[in-house]
């Protein structure tokens, strides 16, 4: 990603050959994680009883966004890849749409 809200430093990476992942987390203990599959039939998994989803439209993308807990979870493919962005705070739709450029 280009592009994390001020005070944010990579605090971990994953790359295996199913997926990528990686950690953010600023001095309050904010984290953000993107997790990138290949889009293959890929699922991502989230609580489906709790919570209401919205659909949050971006340049030729739906992202399905869900409020869970502590937790937001942004989920979105771009064609060859599904995305989950997971955050401990809620991003303006601003600072999302920044994230997502970055990323694609």
């Amino acid at each position: 990603a280009t592009y994390l809200p001020e005070g944010y430093e990579l605090v971990e990476e994953l790359n295996t050959k199913v997926d990528i992942s990686y950690k953010w987390q600023d001095v309050n203990g904010n984290l953000i994680t993107l997790k990138q599959k290949v889009f293959d039939g890929t699922k991502f998994y989230v609580d489906a009883e709790n919570g209401n989803t919205e659909i949050i439209n971006y340049q030729q993308y739906k992202i399905y966004f869900r409020k869970l807990d502590n937790s937001y979870h942004y989920i979105w493919n771009e064609g060859e890849y599904a995305l989950r962005l997971k955050t401990t705070v809620r991003l303006t739709n601003d600072e999302l749409f920044k994230i997502i450029s970055g990323i694609v």
